[in-house]
């Protein structure tokens, strides 16, 4: 239709601007920017007043040496200290195994 009118005229002045309308809702908030330098460190304070000073001397009695059943003592203690520390490792690892199963289990639960 429009192409049966002919040519389009020169344009007009252009019409006065109209008043301010209503603001629009505020958008959304941005990402937050990057974080800045690290600020400069305090001037280091006075040291504060030594404690009481010790009494001289020897503080414990020396204590005699073991001897060779004093040390098979010993070793035994640690041997079954080691034997406790052992079994209750491998108590801990079998309730870890029952709690990756049950996680596995409700990882794969439909909802």
């Amino acid at each position: 239709m429009a192409k049966t009118q002919g040519q389009r005229g020169k344009k007009g002045a252009r019409g006065t601007k109209g008043a301010v309308g209503k603001t629009g809702p505020s958008g959304m908030k941005g990402a937050a920017g990057a974080q800045g330098l690290k600020g400069a460190t305090g001037t280091k304070g006075a040291t504060g007043s030594t404690g009481a000073r010790g009494r001289q001397g020897r503080s414990a009695v020396p204590t005699p040496p073991l001897g060779l059943p004093g040390v098979y003592n010993q070793i035994e203690r640690i041997h079954q200290e080691l034997g406790i520390q052992l079994k209750r490792m491998g108590q801990l690892q079998a309730e870890l195994n029952d709690v990756r199963t049950n996680v596995q289990l409700l990882a794969t639960e439909p909802k």
